[in-house]
């Protein structure tokens, strides 16, 4: 899963890893395994291709930004980032 932001960067998820967020404590620990940087205005919206019918599209994401930047991005996967 990947989430946009108003600090301009793009976070991927490990959305196996959701289920089990709480370190002993209880308390949530959880952090992206990759972040994406290159907007230079805050992440307004975030769009992912269907790549069930298209494996070309497999792992690509589009964002814009507020200031008419649009950008096309190849995410690592969760074996990449590792």
């Amino acid at each position: 899963m990947a989430t946009a932001s108003e600090d301009c960067t793009i976070r991927i998820w490990d959305v196996a890893k959701f289920s089990n967020i709480k370190d002993a404590e209880g308390m949530l620990n959880f952090e992206p395994y990759a972040t994406l940087r290159g907007h230079l205005s805050p992440i307004l919206s975030l769009s992912g291709g269907d790549s069930e019918s298209n494996p070309a599209l497999q792992n690509l994401i589009i964002s814009g930004s507020s200031n008419g930047v649009i950008k096309l991005w190849k995410t690592p996967s969760i074996a990449e980032a590792d």
